[in-house]
């Protein structure tokens, strides 16, 4: 990892192209460090100025009377790449390219920005965009920017740090930080990222002991590995990544690449790695810092039961329903922590004391209670964290929230609160977020920043045990290896199921047929009723060919279905290689799945799982997960599913036992890290539950790497 200190806290500046037009873009960044009583040496470098805002203006790099640390560049396109070998040869550390025109408008700038990374790699010098923000720091309060710099003035550095590779929505989502009492450390805009990356600039910040959260704006993921190791490093320390996604639909990824050069990545896909590895996806930028101040707490959920204290009966079952929702619970209490709460209800309602415990009267003359409540709930093992709802109105609700404040530090487990009032309740809401508590005006969206705090510690937990796992050795490596070599280049479906059931996968029984009386001979053996279906390399859809006929009965079926079949794919497909035809066993398919492994150019394998037939127009969704994987993420894969029930037998279907999906899965990611590169992917749809609970595949496909 390079040393992004000179980038983030350069000792000095020379700010190439700085205008004596107060007013532009290039004399901001000047004015700025002026306006922050920046400390270091500020170099003004223009050819057609002598001084600028009273500083003495330089007209090079090479006359200046010392090596900047950091140059800041607010130049044309044109003049950009020629600054930077400047740099380079005068072995300035840092440079911020401000200037825009490069990968998003043209090809020729696409060259000039891939020249920019050579000669970072060349001389060593970290550079950041080009078409950037610029960069904010916040702890020594340096604006390495063009942007306002309003909120610098006013606010505190913090530990939450920002990285957006949108540079336009930098300033503003630090000033949305400020307003929801998020204080940041550093705040970076990658830009179209030449040399640096946000995974490094992230992972930068990860390491800073400033620093205790990362929100990221991101359009595009560049270096899958990296990312996952930048992801699995801060599970290691337990700080969170949150992110906003640009471009999740097709419009918006055309936008991305318009705006920034970028090519944004498969959402879902993304999706899957950030599920997989404890990021936490705010679905709305709203979210981003209601999320990142409830993670600077630093403190997590010690399970999924939800506690909450709560004025209102309707916000209790709001509450309840967003914990269903959202994977966690609403915790029953234990018989402890009932006797306890009874001290603070009429003795004529002692047994309605339930969570959500409603206290509307109880507080209401006796404000201080809710501390003495709070401690109760953070001492039932049963309760992870804790949500108290109050309306918050005028002195008695500021009241109310001083006294959970003056008990919040009695336990390690997370509290929000809940403010239901408007602008009558904004000195509760002040207060709470003052004393470092999260709050929120909606229980929905208080709920959702808990389940983020589960998520990321359950997430935690899994990258422990993968990290076990990856210590042993995956003794099917050779084996896998081994049957892939005798595929041969072009691998048909009797190839891929062979393959399949020499790695210990179930697949229904079949042979292999190069004549009518070869079929005629298998299907005596295997009995009726039973399937034919041509194998070529040449034709992967057997049913656009008229390449498949069903439920024969007979030997007379049998022959003339080969027959047919036969004509069919040759008239279809004149110069296909024609190795046989595929006799296989008819089974029950009440219910379809459909399972493989696909090789995203970026993150590598990823394993899916999910349901078939017509289920697949009633759901349209798959299970992914990047591999390999481990036991919890095959579990994890599973409750994804919207229709999982259909899996435990619903409707009349036959259950399948969940173990047998695990191993499915399991074995699927065993051979995609053992393949390394051999294989492309793998297609089992449909994959169908036995009468017994077990998974058979009934048709398959392998594509090579």
């Amino acid at each position: 990892m390079r040393d992004l200190r000179p980038l983030l806290a350069p000792t000095s500046v020379a700010i190439v192209g700085a205008s004596s037009r107060l007013n532009s873009v290039a004399a901001r960044p000047l004015t700025n460090l002026q306006e922050m009583e920046y400390g270091g040496a500020i170099y003004p470098i223009n050819p057609h100025s002598s001084e600028i805002a009273g500083i003495r203006c330089y007209p090079n790099l090479e006359e200046l009377p010392e090596v900047p640390e950091l140059a800041l560049l607010v130049l044309p396109a044109k003049h950009v790449l020629s600054t930077l070998e400047s740099c380079a040869r005068r072995q300035v550390r840092a440079a911020i390219v401000i200037s825009a025109g490069f990968a998003e408008r043209s090809q020729d700038g696409a060259q000039a920005q891939a020249r920019m990374g050579e000669l970072a790699q060349e001389s060593g010098m970290v550079i950041c965009g080009p078409n950037s923000l610029g960069v904010l720091n916040f702890v020594d309060r340096i604006p390495l920017t063009f942007g306002s710099v309003f909120d610098m003035k006013h606010s505190p550095g913090g530990r939450v740090g920002l990285v957006s590779q949108s540079g336009g929505v930098l300033v503003g989502l630090a000033n949305r930080a400020f307003d929801a009492g998020v204080n940041i450390s550093y705040a970076v805009a990658t830009g179209n990222e030449a040399d640096l990356e946000l995974s490094e600039t992230v992972e930068y910040l990860a390491e800073n002991p400033e620093t205790d959260v990362v929100v990221a704006i991101v359009e595009a993921i560049r270096d899958g590995p990296r990312f996952l190791s930048l992801c699995d490093r801060m599970l290691e320390l337990g700080k969170p990544l949150i992110v906003y996604k640009i471009g999740r639909s097709e419009k918006g990824k055309a936008a991305a690449l318009s705006h920034t050069g970028a090519l944004a990545g498969s959402y879902p896909v993304l999706q899957a790695v950030f599920r997989q590895r404890g990021v936490i996806e705010a679905e709305e930028i709203d979210d981003l810092f209601a999320l990142a101040g409830a993670c600077a707490g630093g403190r997590f959920p010690t399970c999924p039961g939800l506690g909450v204290i709560t004025e209102s009966g309707g916000a209790g079952a709001m509450t309840a329903d967003s914990a269903d929702e959202l994977g966690l619970t609403v915790a029953t209490i234990g018989e402890e922590t009932g006797q306890r709460l009874k001290e603070f209800v009429p003795k004529f309602a002692s047994d309605q004391v339930t969570n959500p415990f409603d206290v509307t009267s109880v507080i209401a003359e006796n404000p201080a209670s809710v501390g003495d409540m709070a401690e109760a709930f953070f001492e039932d093992p049963a309760v992870g964290g804790l949500l108290v709802i109050t309306a918050g109105s005028g002195e008695p609700g500021k009241a109310r929230m001083q006294a959970l404040l003056d008990h919040a530090d009695t336990s390690n487990k997370p509290v929000f609160g809940v403010i239901l009032a408007g602008s009558s309740a904004t000195p509760s809401y002040q207060l709470l977020r003052s004393g470092n508590i999260p709050a929120f005006h909606s229980p929905a969206k208080a709920v959702a920043s808990m389940a983020a705090l589960w998520h990321f510690t359950q997430a935690r937990k899994r990258h422990q045990a993968r990290s076990r796992a990856s210590q042993k050795p995956v003794a099917s490596a050779v084996r896998v290896k081994d049957a892939l070599a005798g595929l041969g280049r072009a691998p048909t479906e009797y190839d891929a199921k062979r393959f399949l059931r020499q790695c210990g996968l179930l697949v229904v029984e079949e042979r292999l047929a190069s004549s009518v009386s070869e079929a005629i001979e298998h299907a005596e053996t295997l009995g009726y009723p039973l399937a034919l279906k041509i194998q070529s390399p040449q034709i992967v859809h057997k049913t656009e060919v008229g390449g498949i006929s069903l439920n024969l009965n007979d030997r007379q079926a049998v022959e003339t279905a080969y027959q047919e079949i036969l004509a069919r794919a040759q008239e279809a497909e004149p110069t296909a290689d024609i190795v046989g035809m595929l006799v296989s066993r008819m089974v029950p398919t009440p219910l379809e799945l459909v399972a493989g492994m696909h090789v995203d150019p970026t993150f590598g394998p990823l394993i899916l799982f999910g349901l078939g037939g017509i289920w697949v127009e009633v759901f349209d969704e798959a299970a992914m997960c990047p591999a390999p994987l481990i036991a919890e993420d095959t579990l994890e894969m599973v409750t994804q599913l919207r229709g999982a029930s259909l899996l435990q037998g619903a409707r009349n279907m036959p259950a399948v036992r969940p173990e047998e999906i695990q191993s499915l899965l399991l074995t699927l990611s065993e051979i995609a890290m053992a393949a390394g590169g051999l294989l492309g992917g793998i297609d089992i749809n449909p994959l169908v539950p036995t009468s017994d609970g077990r998974l058979m595949i009934l048709d398959a496909s392998l594509y090579l790497g």
